[in-house]
């Protein structure tokens, strides 16, 4: 009985919100129940219009017409495991460039039901489900589920379809029978671009828990360079107010706190599909710590108009509209600029000027100007990064930079002081990406020189010099040199540490290992084309494997090529910690030496980190205090400054802290009757927050922030305070989200209190 009340009121719910359609819209779209989702047995689908209404629908992507399907009573939805599938076998999809294939199994097919009512003569909105019947159910994929349904014609017709060589190509080879066309050169209709080339769609994403968690049109085009020419071609999602819905709102990627997205790209992995589909995320991970731009990563399962589809990776697009969200900028302010200083937005005058200005000389005058006209930093990181990686389509390709339109002023942080930044994208021919089972050719990219292949000169054609004129010229400046050599150690003693790469690979690889057979059926397989996809798992794993190979090797490489290129000592090992980890840690150059670090672990005496740095290149080491405590001395004593350079190995350096009173809008003359302990802000927080305590006269004090579990996680202050309040900020950016209990110990008083953390 309970079941059947709870069915009627989501009936009436359902009329209600039709009804409302109706009054304010003048139109309505069906409902449907059950809900969209996943179910383990067929199931019974009914459709549900405003009386009056009659309801067409169809159950092939296109939209519901006169000719369609008249809705006359529920519609049976069933596994549809004994049907096969129809667009997996066009193929007309790619020419010799890469071959076509058919599928080397069933593929799994969905129901996805469009329906659409009519009264009066006049059409209402089209309304989009997709329905999941497996006797797994919602654990039949591990991965999030997308369904993009949209009428076959906008992706397979010889003259409208994106999706096919179509009729472009086709009119190109009647006129060039014999040619035999260099990759890219012949049109096809998949190289289209523009708002021609874009199709009306329909878009759902579900959660691993089944939730039906985004639902909207969209516009939908191809996306990416001559991977279009691949058989699984990547799609670009457009969310506009002409389609009903002008933004994604959802938190897709949960590793940002972004539930607002204008742009989508559904990702085949580029060049990298014929290997091991995480390619390009992986290297992005890696480096997504540091100070350029990267783009989020999830992966999924796609299906296209009921068809299972294959992994996809979820990824941002960059363009003014992704700026303009995450950084809450105007997106009219953004000047976006791509290759060799060509526009995508905004104008390229401010990046011209200081290219030329650079081109007058880089010395110490000029590169202090210099610095105020580009984010030196983020260039340093973002070369370095390209280098280690072996970006083999790179720097002449794949180059997106930008600035927010402002005049440098020192005293504004982040991108809106003006400067100039650099993007990662497209890194699929990077990290050892080889011909499989071909080891001459690993060998070679393990040991490529990308050092000297982004700082050559005199190059021509694709190649031209503008791709390395700006790391080129600003190399002759001493400090720059300096910092981008020790820039590489930094990053080699910690992000880029075997050890941690070989961690993150493993960790993507495993994610969705658990769909690649299915994925690798989809595609087909063919032994002598080079596009082609692995044959299975065990061939994919060796792609990956390679890897990790080059994860454990690329360093002696890139070792000496630094080595070569500067003139070098060889290195030599540092060794830092601290004494007490609560009160403070110490920096190497620019990179810090704590938990949250990529390869740092939680650096206390005697337990150290250690790290290699070039003998004759100076080196910065600086202790750097939390807020309650203040630099003391280093234990060795070798100098009493907290800032220590050094050029050559030097001993132990332990950085030693001592407490000092931190009074918040303490004046006096009265002091806290009783110690107390105050109720942190913000709460919920994320990853930071203040915890404030009073005392009536000094005391010492111990407070520690706890799991659910009792165990002590952080010690926030140890140490003896003076009278009045004081204020304790605590990170914990490293731990899961959820409830923690931060407590106050002095010599006669315990208070424990409760806070949130979000994640």
């Amino acid at each position: 009985m309970q079941k059947h009340s709870v069915f009627l009121r989501s009936v009436f719910a359902l009329f209600l919100i039709l009804c409302v359609n109706v009054v304010m819209f003048g139109q309505s779209s069906p409902g449907f129940s059950p809900a969209p989702g996943f179910y383990t047995t067929s199931i019974q689908v009914s459709l549900f219009a405003v009386p009056g209404d009659v309801i067409y629908y169809t159950l092939d992507g296109s939209e519901p017409d006169d000719n369609s399907m008249l809705y006359s009573g529920a519609i049976t939805v069933d596994s549809r495991s004994d049907e096969v599938a129809s667009l997996a076998f066009i193929n007309r999809v790619s020419h010799s460039y890469a071959t076509w294939a058919p599928p080397k199994g069933d593929v799994q097919l969905l129901t996805t039901i469009r329906a659409r009512t009519k009264r009066d003569g006049l059409w209402g909105k089209t309304a989009t489900a997709t329905y999941i019947v497996h006797p797994d159910g919602i654990n039949r994929f591990s991965l999030p589920l997308l369904s993009v349904v949209t009428d076959s014609l906008h992706l397979f017709d010889d003259d409208t379809g994106i999706y096919v060589l179509g009729t472009l190509y086709n009119n190109w080879r009647a006129a060039n029978p014999s040619v035999n066309p260099e990759p890219g050169s012949a049109p096809a209709n998949y190289f289209g671009r523009g708002d021609e080339w874009e199709r009306p769609a329909h878009f759902e994403m579900f959660e691993t828990d089944g939730s039906r968690v985004i639902s909207q049109d969209i516009g939908l085009r191809l996306h990416g360079g001559l991977s279009r020419a691949l058989r699984a071609k990547s799609f670009r999602l457009y969310s506009r107010s002409e389609y009903g819905v002008s933004r994604f709102r959802y938190p897709i990627f949960p590793s940002q706190e972004l539930d607002n997205y204008n742009r989508l790209i559904l990702r085949a992995s580029g060049q990298d599909w014929a290997k091991t589909m995480f390619r390009d995320a992986m290297i992005q991970r890696l480096v997504g710590h540091l100070t350029f731009e990267t783009m989020a990563y999830r992966p999924s399962v796609l299906f296209v108009n009921g068809e299972f589809w294959g992994i996809y990776n979820i990824r941002e697009r960059y363009d003014r509209h992704y700026l303009s969200i995450k950084y809450d900028i105007p997106d009219d302010k953004i000047d976006l600029l791509t290759g060799n200083a060509s526009v995508k937005e905004g104008s390229s005058m401010h990046y011209n000027a200081l290219r030329s200005y650079i081109r007058g000389g880089v010395g110490t005058s000029r590169y202090a100007y210099i610095k105020t006209q580009m984010d030196v930093e983020n260039f340093i990181d973002y070369n370095i990064s390209n280098i280690y990686i072996n970006n083999r389509d790179w720097p002449h390709n794949n180059i997106d930079f930008w600035r927010y339109q402002a005049e440098y002023d020192p005293s504004v942080e982040g991108v809106q002081d003006g400067r100039w930044r650099w993007m990662m994208f497209d890194t699929d021919f990077g990290f050892a990406w080889t011909d499989i089972h071909r080891e001459n050719t690993y060998q070679f990219h393990v040991g490529q020189n990308l050092l000297e292949h982004a700082t050559r000169e005199g190059t021509s054609g694709a190649y031209g010099e503008w791709s390395t004129e700006f790391l080129r010229r600003l190399l002759a400046n001493v400090e720059f040199r300096r910092d981008f050599i020790n820039r590489y150690r930094d990053l080699a003693n910690t992000a880029f540490r075997a050890n941690r790469v070989v961690s993150v690979i493993n960790e993507m690889q495993a994610v969705i290992e658990p769909h690649m057979d299915e994925h690798l059926d989809r595609w087909g397989y063919l032994e002598t084309d080079r596009w082609s996809p692995p044959f299975d798992v065990a061939q994919w794993d060796v792609n990956v494997e390679y890897m990790r190979r080059f994860a454990l090797e690329r360093e002696a490489n890139v070792n000496d090529h630094f080595t070569s290129k500067f003139n070098l000592g060889s290195l030599y090992t540092i060794s830092v910690s601290v004494q007490d980890t609560t009160m403070g840690f110490v920096r190497v150059n620019r990179t810090d030496i704590r938990v949250g670090t990529p390869s740092v672990e939680n650096v206390q005496h005697p337990a150290n980190w250690t790290g290699r740095y070039f003998n004759g290149t100076p080196i910065t080491v600086s202790a750097v205090s939390h807020e309650g405590y203040r630099f003391s001395h280093w234990m060795n004593e070798q100098t009493a400054d907290s800032v220590y350079t050094f050029s050559s190995p030097v001993g132990q350096l332990v950085a030693v802290f001592e407490p000092t009173s931190v009074s918040i809008d303490y004046t006096g003359p009265e002091l806290p009757e009783k110690v107390g302990l105050g109720q942190n802000y913000p709460n919920p927080f994320n990853p930071t927050t203040q915890i404030r305590f009073d005392l009536p006269e000094a005391t010492s004090v111990r407070l520690e922030v706890f799991d659910v579990t009792g165990r002590s996680i952080v010690v926030a202050a140890n140490g003896t305070y003076q009278a009045g309040p004081h204020q304790i900020s605590v990170n914990l950016h490293s731990f899961a989200g959820g409830v923690y209990f931060y407590r106050l110990t002095t010599p006669n008083e315990s208070i424990t209190r409760s806070m949130v953390l979000l994640k």
